[in-house]
């Protein structure tokens, strides 16, 4: 009696462990099912998405792998996840894209062993340069880029380093244009340039050539001047060789000879021709006074000539006018 007393309390004892132990294991397990589940579970579905993305990677659908790797980070933020990323832009000409994901790498990842092969990806992808198509509304414009002319008219192709540039065109007879662009690594744009007539330059008229107010009025030029000096002289001379054949005459009556007749006779032809000349020379300056002015002066002062005129026992001056 007294063993089975003994028997069934330990019999108890073991059931109360075996219970206890139960409950002990299936708190564990409850709470580990509550806690684990979802870190494996974004970690499985992470690999899965990154291992789908290799495949793609390796069939050579390099948007497709660059979705999954893009869709893998944020559920497991793998900074490795980046370089494939990276890598698949970089192979679209997505160059601004990769070098973005590259220095976010270097971001998350501080200590990175391979940061000296990624700074050397970054500065070669820095170094694709941009393509630009440049054209304008009126064709053959020079293309200048930062105020360097290229050598090339529209329509034209350049290759230029990322940055901002400076872009125009310019052509004789119309407005130069330009334009601001920003180019990003191995990026590719178009400039489009409309061209405007540019306004014709005025030209200031030169002044007519001044012209001297026309005088209609007498006047006494070098022709009127000379032929009243011509009087004065033939009148001077007329006189002094009359003089001389009054005293001839004189000469003549108290002692008569042939000498002295032939040679009172020749002084006073040349007195004669001297008044002669007096009276044709101041006739003539008198003509020209009455008949001068401003414009024709000078065309009067050639028009007009005198000359002398002698004929047998005659004398006197000739004087010739042009209209």
């Amino acid at each position: 009696m007294r063993l089975v007393q003994t028997l069934h309390g330990k019999a108890t004892q073991l059931c109360l462990v075996a219970a206890l132990s139960l409950f002990t294991a299936s708190t564990l397990f409850a709470g580990t099912a509550r806690a684990a589940p979802k870190s494996v579970q974004q970690r499985a579905f992470a690999r899965e998405l990154y291992t789908n993305g290799q495949q793609l990677f390796r069939q050579g659908d390099f948007p497709g792998a660059q979705r999954s790797f893009e869709e893998a980070y944020p559920v497991s933020p793998n900074p490795a996840v980046l370089l494939s990323v990276a890598e698949c832009q970089a192979r679209t000409e997505q160059y601004a894209a990769a070098i973005e994901s590259l220095q976010l790498y270097l971001k998350e990842r501080g200590n990175a062993p391979d940061k000296v092969q990624v700074e050397g990806q970054i500065a070669a992808l820095s170094a694709k340069p941009a393509t630009v198509s440049v054209g304008s509304s009126v064709s053959g414009a020079a293309i200048a880029v930062d105020n360097a002319d290229t050598g090339k008219v529209t329509p034209a192709n350049l290759e230029l380093s990322a940055g901002d540039h400076s872009i125009s065109a310019s052509l004789e007879g119309y407005v130069v244009a330009e334009q601001v662009v920003t180019l990003q690594p191995g990026g590719k744009s178009n400039v489009e340039f409309s061209m405007m007539p540019a306004a014709p330059v005025a030209v200031a008229a030169a002044p007519p050539p001044s012209v001297e107010p026309e005088r209609t009025g007498r006047h006494a030029g070098k022709a009127v001047w000379i032929a009243t000096g011509v009087a004065g002289a033939g009148l001077i001379t007329g006189a002094i060789l009359g003089g001389v054949a009054l005293k001839k005459e004189s000469d003549f009556n108290d002692q008569p000879s042939e000498h002295l007749a032939d040679s009172g006779e020749r002084i006073a032809l040349f007195a004669d021709v001297g008044f002669g000349i007096a009276a044709a020379a101041g006739i003539t300056a008198v003509v020209l006074y009455l008949t001068s002015d401003t414009k024709k002066g000078e065309e009067q002062q050639q028009a007009w000539s005198v000359s002398p005129a002698l004929s047998a026992g005659r004398a006197g001056l000739v004087g010739n006018v042009r209209f």
